[in-house]
């Protein structure tokens, strides 16, 4: 929940007590959302931290859950925004960042399905006006690569003849500080390659063009030492910025828990368990948000279980 809901939230409790409606007080709002006083009263000041008791000198963080649970118990709705702190998109930023900022290339490979990588590039473009993600498909040709780089550009073919297309695209997008981002190249064809170089070569040193694909590093060297049209070039250009993304852990799953709230050990224990990549993860949480602690449910072993459907043989 960022800065500006937090604030929303305060000023929609503030306004439900203040309503004059002699059933609505701070202890009935503590009653209703399983907060705490402490933690309602600072948060009805506008603060993102509280003390456990008036002798304390130690100020606690407020995590989101509880702006969440008091939000639903004012009527008030937000969409659970879930974020992931974690190294693999740490990485994929800071290389994006770099590439954009240094107008350098750079390869992204995931060696397991669901390490965040196509979570982590859609969030770096939506966040960076200067940056275009095209997700590639394993039916694309050349030509439907710069169409959809175009459309994503909103610009309006001139003629039929693709190098014309490409040459729109230059003019539009080469300006310092850009940076296209192409994902899911894994198994692209020959063609998608030609075109890929096309647009390395146009933009070489102007702007930022990020590869991203799963086993992708691998693909890529192994076509250039075997002599594949214009991938000894590509690979040249490439391999001098690229990450290896890590597949979720025990421990990423549990400080995903505790990042988003979800506290209880138990809990913790059981979705490290059943949790197998980062797009479940995600899932798990936004739900365990919307569907209990929105609620102002408990968010335990059980209601997880129930929630999910979970046994012990769940996740084989």
């Amino acid at each position: 929940m960022n800065n500006e809901h937090k604030k929303q939230v305060s000023q929609a409790i503030n306004a439900w007590i203040e309503e004059g409606n002699n059933e609505r007080s701070q202890n009935q709002l503590c009653k209703i959302s399983k907060v705490s006083p402490a933690i309602v009263q600072a948060i009805r000041a506008g603060e993102s931290t509280y003390k456990a008791s008036k002798s304390s000198e130690k100020s606690i963080q407020i995590v989101d859950s509880h702006f969440y649970k008091l939000a639903e118990a004012v009527g008030l709705k937000f969409e659970k925004e879930i974020h992931f702190n974690n190294q693999n998109f740490t990485q994929v930023h800071n290389l994006c960042r770099y590439a954009q900022g240094k107008h350098r290339r750079g390869i992204i490979d995931s060696v397991d399905s669901g390490a965040g990588k196509t979570y982590a590039l859609e969030a770096y473009a939506k966040t960076n006006r200067n940056a275009i993600y095209i997700k590639a498909t394993s039916m694309m040709k050349g030509r439907d690569l710069i169409t959809k780089i175009m459309e994503v550009l909103k610009i309006t073919p001139r003629g039929r003849r693709a190098v014309t297309h490409l040459d729109q695209i230059t003019e539009r997008f080469i300006q310092p500080g850009n940076v296209i981002i192409i994902d899911e190249l894994e198994h692209s064809s020959p063609d998608m390659w030609r075109v890929i170089k096309d647009i390395e070569d146009a933009t070489y040193n102007k702007i930022g063009l990020i590869l991203a694909g799963k086993g992708l590093i691998t693909e890529l060297h192994t076509a250039a030492v075997r002599n594949k049209k214009l991938m000894p070039q590509v690979w040249r250009r490439f391999k001098n910025n690229k990450i290896k993304l890590k597949a979720l852990s025990r421990n990423n799953v549990i400080a995903a828990c505790e990042e988003h709230g979800i506290t209880d050990k138990p809990v913790q224990r059981l979705l490290s368990k059943h949790v197998e990549d980062w797009s479940q993860l995600n899932e798990y949480i936004k739900d365990i948000h919307d569907m209990l602690i929105s609620r102002a449910l408990e968010v335990t072993e059980d209601t997880v279980k129930q929630l999910f459907e979970l046994d012990e043989y769940s996740n084989f």
